[in-house]
C-alpha cells in the first residue's frame, strides 16, 4: 500500500533491435539484393534523403528505436507521408491501409512551433486529443485537416524523440511545414513490432520505401 506510481516519462518502451540484427534479417531472412538496400550511417544525410522522397508524395515506413507503448503510432513504428498534398489520404489508403476515406490521418508537429498552427503551445505527445487548426493554415496541410478544421495532433519534441525531431525539422527546412503526415504503420492488423514485421507490410503493400534503423529499402 505503500507504492508510489509515477507516469511513464517516455512512451517509447518496446523493443529496440540492433544494427547487425536488421542487417541479418534484411540480407538473410529476405534476401534482398544490395542494389535495393542503401545504408546511411549519418543521421543528417538519412533524413534528407527521407525528406526529399516525403516532398515528392513518396509513402515510407519508419521503422525508428524502441516501439511505442499505447494506442497510436508517435515515430517510431510510423507511416510518413506529405501533409501538404490533399490527394495523399487517397494514395495512401489506395496503396496500404484500405481503409474508408472518411478516416482522418494525424499531424506530427515540432513541439516548437506548435503555436502558429493550433493556437497554442499545449503539450500532446501521445496524440490523445483532437485540436482546432488555425484558419490560415487549414488550407496548407490538407492532408492531415479533419472535415470540421481539427487534427489529432502530436507533439513531437527534441528530448523525447530526437530522430523523428529531427526528421521533420529537416522537412521544415525544405518546406516552410514543421509537420509530417504520421499514420501507423501496419495495414489491418496490429502496428508492427519487429524488422521481419515491418518488411512483410512493405512487400504486401505498395509502399515507396522502407526506413529500419539506418537502412533503406527501396523497390
Amino acid at each position: 500500500k505503500k507504492i508510489k506510481l509515477k507516469n511513464l516519462k517516455t512512451p517509447y518502451i518496446g523493443p529496440d533491435y540492433t544494427k547487425d540484427e536488421i542487417k541479418k534479417t534484411i540480407f538473410e531472412k529476405y534476401n534482398f539484393k544490395t542494389s535495393d538496400v542503401e545504408l546511411v550511417d549519418d543521421l543528417d544525410e538519412l533524413n534528407k534523403k527521407i525528406v526529399k522522397m516525403l516532398y515528392e508524395n513518396k509513402i515510407i515506413g519508419y521503422f525508428n528505436g524502441k516501439m511505442e507503448f499505447g494506442a497510436r503510432a508517435l515515430g517510431n513504428r510510423s507511416i510518413l507521408a506529405n501533409p501538404c498534398n490533399d490527394k495523399i489520404k487517397e494514395i495512401i489508403n489506395l496503396k496500404i491501409k484500405r481503409r474508408e476515406n472518411f478516416r482522418p490521418f494525424a499531424p506530427a508537429i515540432l513541439k516548437e512551433e506548435k503555436e502558429k498552427w493550433f493556437n497554442n503551445n499545449f503539450n500532446n505527445p501521445y496524440m490523445s486529443i483532437v485540436e482546432k487548426i488555425n484558419e490560415d493554415k487549414k488550407k496548407i496541410i490538407p492532408a492531415v485537416t479533419h472535415i470540421d478544421g481539427t487534427g489529432r495532433v502530436q507533439t513531437v519534441s527534441k528530448d523525447l524523440n530526437y530522430n523523428f525531431h529531427s526528421l521533420i525539422n529537416e522537412f521544415y527546412n525544405i518546406s516552410g511545414v514543421p509537420i509530417l503526415l504520421n499514420t501507423s504503420f501496419n495495414e489491418n492488423e496490429p502496428i508492427v513490432n519487429k524488422p521481419s514485421d515491418a518488411i512483410d507490410c512493405f512487400l504486401r503493400t505498395k509502399m515507396d520505401v522502407l526506413v529500419i534503423g539506418k537502412y533503406l529499402l527501396k523497390r
